[in-house]
């Protein structure tokens, strides 16, 4: 007799043995389909076209770039006097004196006339005691002569005559005083007396004001206060005037300490202003170059797109068949200029920087080029 558990051991071995074989040869065949599967697929995905996006691109040129700072400040007359009465007088008539206001007026003009009659009674008076003083002052020294007086008498007389002299001087000031004249040229802005009105000493008569040429003064924050020590000139804009006026300031003087609370420090230009636009107390922005840089790179502010902490543009490459292809680009920025920013690197001249549809693509993306600007002002027309 065999043993029949071990023919029985063997026919399952043999089973298992072919069940093996049968499920390798399987899972080939799922591999060998799924391949297959995977060829056709892409064969199919390179047979469809991929979305082409329009853009519009802007050359990009070097240009220079000037790191500027804006900073409002105020018109101010070059010169503004208050004239005030020197003695005490009414006004008489004006006998046509140009006190109007408006009027041009040079330096030593007449505006003003006081009633001469208070003004003239101590120079009259002072003239009246001089003639006194040398009358005496001749007897002493004709009877110190003849031996007839002592000469502390004669010293005491010339002393009289001395101080006789100076009060007609100062009573004569005071005479010439009662015509109250323009210590400055400019112009008449205000006139506070009127006629027959009594003036006291120290009261106001008129304001002068030489606005030939005015001062804008505007405040410098510390930090910028370096760049700007060697300014020499800098543009003027006054809103009140209209947009596109521009007027050339020169640099008269940088205070050495901050005002107050404030903490700037108070640059003052001088502006020409032969045709009297420029008024004290308009508002007006002085714009201070800071640095000039040559061949630089100037481009629209939205042209640069944020990702985290990076800034990237994209420009126009081309694809393995010459086709036109959106190319990203890390950039580094600079300063801002209005509506455009700078590009320290990332950028080289001739670029052609998408501006319009750059948001839409991505990397190595198909596009399509409508329209070239120069520059951000084409664009927005």
């Amino acid at each position: 007799m065999g043993r029949p558990w071990l023919r029985e051991l063997v026919g399952l071995v043999v089973v298992v043995a072919v069940l093996g074989v049968a499920i390798v040869g399987f899972g080939r065949a799922i591999q060998g389909r799924a391949e297959a599967i995977g060829a056709e697929t892409k064969a199919a995905r390179g047979s469809v076209a991929l979305p082409v996006t329009n853009v519009v691109v802007m050359v990009v040129e070097p240009t220079e770039v000037r790191d500027v700072i804006r900073l409002p400040g105020l018109v101010q007359a070059n010169r503004e006097v208050t004239v005030s009465a020197f003695t005490s007088a009414p006004v008489v008539a004006r006998k046509g004196l140009p006190i109007k206001e408006g009027t041009e007026v040079r330096m030593g003009t007449p505006l003003l006339q006081l009633d001469e009659r208070d003004c003239g009674l101590p120079f009259a008076r002072a003239k009246e005691e001089l003639e006194l003083a040398q009358q005496n002052l001749e007897r002493s020294r004709s009877l110190v002569k003849r031996k007839a007086r002592p000469q502390s008498v004669l010293d005491a007389d010339e002393n009289v005559y001395e101080r006789a002299l100076i009060e007609v001087k100062a009573a004569k000031l005071g005479f010439e005083r009662c015509t109250i004249r323009s210590p400055i040229d400019g112009i008449v802005d205000a006139v506070y007396p009127e006629l027959g009105e009594l003036l006291k000493r120290g009261d106001k008569v008129a304001t002068i004001v030489d606005i030939d040429t005015v001062r804008v003064e505007v405040g410098v924050p510390e930090r910028d206060v370096a760049e700007i020590r060697d300014l020499k000139t800098a543009w003027i804009t006054v809103a009140a005037l209209g947009e596109g006026r521009r007027f050339e300031g020169r640099r008269t003087y940088l205070s050495l300490r901050p005002l107050e609370q404030a903490m700037v420090y108070r640059l003052r230009l001088k502006v020409d202003n032969p045709r009297h636009e420029l008024k004290p107390g308009m508002f007006a922005e002085a714009e201070l170059v800071k640095s000039v840089r040559e061949n630089g790179f100037l481009v629209p502010l939205f042209s640069v797109v944020t990702r985290g902490e990076e800034r990237v543009v994209y420009v126009v490459g081309k694809g393995p068949k010459g086709e036109p292809i959106a190319m990203r680009r890390s950039v580094e920025v600079g300063i801002i200029s209005g509506r455009e920013i700078e590009i320290r690197s990332g950028l080289t001249a001739g670029d052609r920087l998408i501006v319009m549809g750059h948001r839409s693509v991505s990397d190595k993306a198909g596009v399509r080029v409508m329209r070239t600007v120069k520059d951000v002002l084409e664009l927005l027309r």
